[in-house]
């Protein structure tokens, strides 16, 4: 199944049911089953967890989500069990990966995918 909306398709498979498929947002193509992304034209590939945690940002663009959230739905773990700066090095991965202005900290709060639109 495609989901399309915008600039961004989300081309849908089991592997990661638990988010949506994603809304529009800049142009951005995910392909769940292959863990790639094409992103400005470019082929990007994730590890799971940045996959995952891109998906998860993706389902809902500019929501912010906390740390919790991410780790209680990327990690599938209890809070408890949370380990120091995993989710920052993540985001941190995801940003090199992307482009900086995609994902925005929300101070105190969490993180959001930005819908920005890329001038070329």
């Amino acid at each position: 199944m495609s989901v399309e909306g915008g600039n961004i398709r989300v081309i849908d498979t089991p592997f990661i049911d638990a988010v949506p498929a994603a809304p529009k947002i800049s142009d951005l193509l995910i392909y769940r089953d292959s863990y790639l992304v094409d992103f400005m034209g470019k082929r990007i590939s994730f590890s799971r967890k940045e996959f995952g945690l891109l998906c998860l940002l993706a389902s809902r663009p500019e929501r912010v989500f906390t740390r919790e959230e991410i780790w209680k739905k990327v990690w599938a773990l209890e809070i408890k069990e949370m380990k120091g700066r995993t989710i920052d090095v993540h985001i941190r991965l995801l940003r090199k990966k992307l482009s900086d202005e995609v994902i925005v900290t929300v101070k105190g709060v969490g993180y959001k995918l930005s819908s920005f639109r890329a001038t070329t």
